[in-house]
């Protein structure tokens, strides 16, 4: 039983191995299950996901809202039905997402749900019970097994004791979903959903991807961000997490998430000789950024590896070492304030600030992982407080750094362009906002599609707002030069 949750694009097989260019969608598929994150309720829809002015609210259960009667009609048939008196019960005391989620998963594989599989190729198809559940490594870990009692609390007072699953394969089940769950991205790429994809779990983690997954809506598309010659899905890596971060911080997450430690080009360089100065590009050049300082010499451009034993840095080229007494403990303080305040929700300006001013007392790098961070978050900071001016002058300075640690053909990178030449358009800086946002649109018809609701809704009127907008600053300067 097949039906259309996945469609691979792809067709690989013996002596059957194509040349993907950069930008080929390799796949694109629909959720086996998935669930609205609670705190998007009440202005998306919780079939298409769709942000919406107005949405309709189900007069069963007074808890889900949808875009109009045919997105309603459609979660009945996939997983409200079940569903929707059960939350009228508990409201206002709803479940937690995960626990929604594995209640999702529980009902449609009672109803036959374990009969469906996506075709990944003409001999090799993928259902739920294939994906790894990490079962030894989840009883193992006492933090998820008090994780999964309390669900089993939360599931058997919502569904009730009849067929329920075993504590066994609710173990499973719910190790499937943390280790092969999506976090489904809106176009700003942050997350409004979560859900599992059966022919995308296939594919594995790199910190230096060749692909990237982007939704419209629902719908999950993998495309290439480099060409992948003599193509086999074993070839594919997208990024399981955020890749600006340091190694000991992907590693922790990598571990605490999906049990495995990485040993992508990044990691292995990082590995191999931590606290050495970049070479050989690509990851090489990444990991040896995350201890980088600058040379304290004005006319040197050297980049000075921090030792981790503790030794005094030296400039490689110019051999300067006036750094201060303190330089390692200060910079373990630098690095430690910065994953503190990273996973914090709240951004304040004002301790972005001062964070960067140490930094640069410190004589970070200016493509150490920390300072660049530190710069993403102070860009977020100055948006949410109309700093627009600011916003520019910080966008030129993060450039080199989304390409290094996010890949010059990032979805990230993409959007970071569309934002950074939104604001110099709104600010009338027609030949900044020109260069930002034909960038943009390089990227994102590599990583999203000419056809995306990203780029045509929101990156092509802002081109042809750009265009207008420029032609009729051009008219108008021939029509003052012809009045003189």
């Amino acid at each position: 039983m097949s039906p259309p949750g996945g469609k691979v694009l792809l067709r690989t097989g013996p002596g059957v191995r194509p040349h993907v260019r950069r930008g080929q969608l390799l796949l694109s598929a629909q959720p086996f299950v998935y669930v609205l994150k609670s705190d998007g309720l009440r202005v998306r829809c919780s079939y298409c996901l769709e942000k919406r002015d107005h949405l309709h609210r189900c007069s069963g259960c007074q808890v889900m809202y949808f875009c109009d009667r045919e997105c309603q009609k459609r979660a009945w048939s996939e997983f409200h039905r079940s569903e929707c008196a059960r939350l009228k019960k508990v409201s206002p005391r709803l479940p937690p997402d995960t626990a929604l989620l594995l209640a999702r998963l529980i009902v449609k594989l009672r109803n036959g749900g374990d009969r469906i599989s996506d075709r990944i190729t003409d001999t090799r198809h993928r259902s739920f019970k294939d994906l790894m559940s990490h079962y030894r490594d989840i009883k193992a870990t006492p933090r998820r097994m008090e994780h999964v009692a309390a669900l089993t609390v939360v599931l058997r007072s919502f569904l009730g004791p009849d067929n329920f699953p075993n504590d066994s394969e609710l173990a499973g089940m719910y190790g499937r979903v943390c280790v092969n769950g999506f976090n489904i991205l809106d176009g700003e790429m942050l997350p409004v959903a979560t859900g599992i994809y059966l022919s995308a779990s296939i594919i594995d983690h790199s910190c230096q991807p060749n692909a990237a997954a982007t939704f419209n809506g629902r719908t999950l598309s993998i495309r290439a961000t480099e060409p992948i010659p003599d193509f086999t899905w074993e070839k594919v890596r997208i990024s399981y997490i955020d890749t600006m971060a340091d190694t000991e911080t992907r590693r922790r997450e990598l571990r605490n998430g999906y049990f495995f430690d990485c040993d992508c080009v990044r990691c292995s360089a990082a590995a191999a000789a931590p606290g050495s100065a970049p070479g050989g590009g690509g990851g090489g050049a990444a990991a040896g950024l995350e201890r980088a300082l600058r040379c304290g010499s004005a006319d040197c451009p050297a980049t000075v590896p921090l030792p981790p034993d503790g030794a005094a840095p030296r400039c490689p080229r110019c051999r300067y070492q006036d750094y201060p007494a303190d330089i390692g403990a200060e910079f373990d303080e630098i690095a430690r304030l910065t994953r503190t305040y990273a996973q914090d929700n709240t951004v304040y300006y004002d301790f972005c600030l001062r964070l960067l001013q140490r930094q640069e007392a410190a004589m970070l790098h200016p493509l150490n992982v920390y300072r660049v961070k530190t710069l993403d978050l102070t860009l977020e900071a100055a948006i949410s407080t109309d700093m627009w001016e600011r916003c520019l002058e910080l966008g030129s300075k993060l450039e080199d750094g989304y390409r290094t640690f996010y890949g010059p053909c990032s979805p990230l990178t993409g959007i970071f362009y569309l934002k950074v030449g939104k604001i110099a358009l709104y600010r009338f800086q027609h030949a900044l906002a020109a260069r930002w946002l034909r960038r943009a649109a390089a990227v994102l018809r590599v990583t999203h599609g000419s056809d995306h609701p990203v780029y045509a809704e929101q990156l092509a009127p802002l081109l042809q707002q750009l265009s207008a907008e420029t032609a009729g600053r051009e008219r108008g300067d021939e029509l003052g030069e012809g009045g003189d």
